[in-house]
């Protein structure tokens, strides 16, 4: 009875650390880098509302100005449904670089001074300019 409870323990133990390997093993490691890189994508949204929101307040951009950059921004941002997750994260890093500052001046939605104003809050931190 006992050499039979032993061999049921022993296999029940082999058993579930061999799920274990198993379920371990199926981890993909690109959702870990599209984690970090969506990650990456949120911080620079939180800035970027940060600082209009910092430039609203000292009345350099009014409430339609800060609509139309958020408008703007997320025109720059939408990608087709079909899209691998990993290029909607670049094309959302590319629309939250300090150069959209230059397109949103010449297509007119902010001002040269607004522009430069928002150039320089932002320009404190790194937003995917390597």
């Amino acid at each position: 009875m006992k050499k039979k409870f032993i061999l049921i323990l022993i296999c029940t133990i082999f058993i579930s650390n061999f799920n274990l390997c198993i379920t371990n093993a199926k981890e993909p490691i690109m959702e870990y880098q599209y984690t970090a890189e969506r990650k990456k994508v949120e911080n620079a949204q939180f800035i970027w509302k940060s600082c209009i929101e910092e430039l609203r307040k000292k009345d350099i951009l009014s409430n339609k100005d800060v609509s139309n950059i958020g408008n703007y921004l997320r025109q720059q941002m939408i990608s087709d449904e079909i899209e691998a997750p990993s290029e909607k994260c670049e094309k959302q890093k590319r629309a939250l670089k300090l150069a959209t500052l230059d397109n949103m001046v010449r297509d007119k939605i902010i001002t040269v001074k607004q522009g430069e104003e928002l150039r320089i809050k932002l320009s404190r931190y790194n937003l995917f300019n390597k």
